[in-house]
């Protein structure tokens, strides 16, 4: 269903569009404060655990995020390419609460948070959430969307809190990172007093 806003959208304090690990975890973290107004937007579906579809609950998760195959949880015509060599091919990004989240597999590994660290810094890699494609930087890099405040540059009152800011992939796992980054910021933009 298509939701009506009933209030006009600068009488909020913020606006998040998204509900991933980053809008979400954003969102929380602002409303901690009950003076505080916002407007979580998200363009796909919320589900409630026992409504969930049986694909994104599997014992396989991966299948819902093959190309083609559930085009209702992502976005099947957003197509991306690393190089100017490669060919396109969808750019997977999630549509839904949970984000991207919700379509690769949530996977969880457990153990000794010292061991897990250092495990994470030499073995892992992240080659299915692509990063980059609003990254921050000095506001005279060319190549820089948002300044380290995550303010998009030239353009007063919007910010982007999300994986895309990251420069660079992290070596350790995308989502931790960009549940950090959507903390950190929601912390540093709450008011003080």
């Amino acid at each position: 269903p298509h939701w009506k806003v009933n209030r006009p959208l600068s009488t909020y304090d913020y606006v998040i569009v998204g509900a991933g690990s980053a809008g979400a975890t954003h969102a929380a973290r602002l409303y901690e404060d009950p003076a505080t107004t916002l407007l979580l937007l998200e363009a796909g579906p919320d589900y409630r655990s026992a409504d969930t579809p049986p694909e994104m609950h599997s014992p396989n998760g991966h299948r819902v995020s093959l190309p083609g195959r559930f085009p209702q949880f992502q976005y099947p015509a957003l197509m991306a390419r690393r190089t100017a060599a490669q060919e396109p091919r969808q750019y997977l990004r999630g549509r839904g609460v949970g984000g991207s989240s919700a379509i690769n597999a949530q996977v969880a590994i457990r153990g000794e948070p010292a061991d897990l660290d250092a495990w994470l810094l030499v073995e892992c890699t992240d080659n299915v959430h692509p990063v980059g494609t609003c990254r921050m930087g000095a506001p005279d890099d060319s190549r820089s969307v948002v300044d380290p405040h995550c303010r998009v540059i030239g353009v007063d009152g919007l910010r982007v809190v999300d994986a895309s800011i990251m420069p660079e992939v992290p070596r350790a796992n995308t989502h931790l990172t960009t549940v950090m980054i959507a903390v950190h910021m929601a912390t540093r933009m709450r008011p003080v007093g």
